[in-house]
């Protein structure tokens, strides 16, 4: 089913971010369940790290607020996530990535959609 996704493009000067969304259909069935908004910034990070804004972006957010209580802090609370730089979280260099813990839900993740 993760076929059925489309992939919708967003560009940076530094690299090319991808990001999964649910196909319009005229019909759901209970297979067809929405991504969460973790499950999300997860997909984003499984291949690099991105900076907030490059974060921001790519969800197509318009406030870091929303951003931050919605995406981040869950993803960071449950150990999903991690900062590049832990000791300067407001570091304009600061990034995040995939923790072991957050690979491995990607990995659940990809496969759950492809059994569908």
């Amino acid at each position: 089913m993760i076929n059925a996704y489309i992939k919708v493009g967003f560009f940076t000067e530094e690299r090319t971010l991808y990001h999964l969304i649910n196909p319009v259909t005229d019909q759901a069935t209970d297979l067809d369940s929405p991504l969460t908004n973790v499950e999300n910034l997860l997909l984003l990070l499984q291949s690099h790290t991105l900076s907030l804004k490059e974060l921001r972006l790519s969800l197509g957010l318009k406030h870091r607020q929303t951003l931050k209580e919605n995406y981040l802090n869950p993803a960071l609370e449950q150990g999903l996530i991690e900062m590049t730089l832990p000791d300067k979280p407001t570091s304009p260099e600061q990034t995040y990535r995939l923790t072991k813990h957050g690979k491995t839900r990607v990995r659940t993740l990809l496969n759950d959609k492809s059994n569908l």
